[in-house]
């Protein structure tokens, strides 16, 4: 019987072994990899605009592109994507709000002017249509032009 633990113990201890050997040869394929020359580092920014006022009167259409020309365009002239959305979110009072919205993705450099000028782009949406928020994601990407 003890024979048979040491050799089960070691069957064990060897399959861990193995194990934690695969484990680690797969290490290098979760690496992120530039995959063109031409690639470099950029931000990627998602800032997601409901359209709906608290009182659920729309934003119309003329007052979001008065926002954009002057808010987000001359912080961001390089260019930008916008595109329309069915967005649902919770409010502040557990409310489920489904409205209509706007997505702005950005590709931009890490600078401490753009990330002021993202959350300057939030504020003055938040302010302007009583907004109780705008949702931003970012992550880091490769970028190639």
């Amino acid at each position: 019987m003890t024979a048979d633990r040491s050799t089960q113990a070691y069957v064990q201890r060897n399959i861990r072994i193995l194990l934690a050997a695969c484990m680690l040869a797969m290490l290098p394929a979760c690496a992120e990899t530039k995959w063109r020359s031409d690639a470099h580092r950029m931000v990627r920014t998602e800032l997601y605009f409901g359209l709906l006022r608290p009182d659920g009167s729309p934003i119309a259409a003329d007052q979001w592109q008065r926002f954009v020309d002057a808010h987000v365009t001359p912080r961001f002239p390089d260019g930008l994507t916008i595109l329309d959305a069915a967005g649902q979110w919770r409010n502040a009072a557990g409310r489920i709000i489904q409205e209509p919205s706007k997505v702005i993705i950005i590709l931009r450099d890490d600078s401490a002017e753009h990330r002021r000028a993202i959350q300057n782009i939030r504020d003055t949406y938040r302010r302007t249509f009583d907004q109780e928020s705008v949702l931003l994601v970012q992550t880091r990407q490769w970028v190639s032009f």
